[in-house]
Parts: structure tokens; sequence; C-alpha cells
């Protein structure tokens, strides 16, 4: 079995510390970018935009020559043919078609994408370390080790104590305090918003009564 004396301890301790150095580091960088990507897919959704006046939607079953007009008139952003003498089943197919295009929509709704972009961060953290307080223990460990044999300049060739300090604290909050999270609560509740409002618009596509929001 090799024997290390002198400086050697910590050169090799040196080798590991940057492995997980820079396993953190990838991770907190990761963590940053798809925080950004959730700010900007936050800024370019609007739910009103899609379907303003949602409690004025009726059940297609209870649509009547008087409830299409009221449609047609207070939700144009539903797109609905203009009123004229079709029979009431043809009506009822418009109303259906217009709230199954809203849910098309909706489907495609930048919240809803939020949930790709937090699980892509945890793809990815299981790509890279299985547990990334692990290598945040780990990089800890390592640096006690050599701090304590007084040989932090060997040990630091490549990244300083600041270096580590800041990754460390980064993972911390990224990781530990935000629990790994790229959605804040808002962004949540943006995308439960959006959720709700579709299963909102299948009921009324169908013969069930329901509870207008």
């Amino acid at each position: 079995m090799a024997t290390f004396t002198g400086q050697q301890p910590c050169a090799v301790i040196g080798a590991l510390a940057e492995l997980n150095y820079n396993i953190l580091r990838r991770l907190n960088r990761k963590f940053l970018a798809l925080r950004r990507l959730t700010m900007l897919l936050e800024q370019i959704g609007d739910q009103t935009e899609l379907v303003p006046n949602i409690g004025l939607l009726i059940p297609a079953q209870d649509i009547n020559l008087g409830t299409y007009q009221a449609l047609y008139e207070n939700c144009p952003a539903l797109g609905l043919p203009e009123f004229s003498n079709a029979n009431l089943t043809v009506l009822k197919g418009n109303v259906i078609q217009a709230y199954a295009e809203q849910i098309r929509r909706l489907l495609n709704h930048p919240y809803l994408r939020l949930d790709n972009v937090q699980n892509a961060l945890i793809r990815f953290q299981n790509k890279v370390n299985m547990g990334g307080a692990v290598v945040e223990n780990a990089l800890t460990c390592l640096q006690t080790i050599c701090v304590a044999a007084e040989e932090t300049a060997s040990f630091f060739n490549k990244i300083s104590n600041a270096d580590i300090a800041a990754e460390l604290t980064a993972y911390s909050q990224h990781y530990v305090a935000e629990a790994g999270d790229a959605l804040t609560e808002g962004m949540r509740i943006k995308r439960d918003e959006v959720e709700t409002s579709i299963t909102y618009l299948r009921e009324l596509s169908t013969d069930n009564v329901v509870t207008a929001l």
C-alpha cells in the first residue's frame, strides 16, 4: 500500500476536491439557468388573454339560443361564429369546438412548461450526482483536512477558499433552503390556475353539470 508524506496527501485531496467542486459548480449553474428560464416563461404567460371572463362560460348542455348569443357577445376570445338560425345541435357544437380550442391553447401555455423545466433540473442533478449533499459534505470534509494540516497552498492550486465557500453557500441556498425547486411559489400558483382552467373547460364541454368558478 502506498504511503504519503509531506504535502502529498493534500495533493490527492486537492484532486478529489476539484472534482467535487466542479460538480457543485455545475449544479449551481444549472439551477440559476433554469430559474432564469422559469422567470421568462412566467413573463410571457398571461392566462387572462387566453380565457378571459371564464366565469361567464356556460356548460354545453345548457346552450340555447339566448345563452349562445350571450357567449358570443361577452366572450369574443372564444371566436364563436356569429349567431344565425342554425339548429341547437350546431350551436352546441360551435361552443364545444371553441372550448376545445381554448384547452389546446392552454396545454401549450408557458406556465405548464414550468414543470418541464423543473423536471429537467431534477434529471440533471441525478445525472451529475445522485445526491448533491454528498458532494457538499465531501468538499467540506476535504477542505477541513487540508486546512487542519496547514497545507492550504498545495490544496488550492486551482480553487480558492473563497471559491469553495461561494459554491457551498449557493448550493445550500438552491438545493437545501429552496429544496432544488426552480419554481417560485407564485409560479406554482399560476401553473395550478392553468391546470384548473383546463379541467373546468373539459367539464363545460361534457353533459355533466358543473358549477362556474
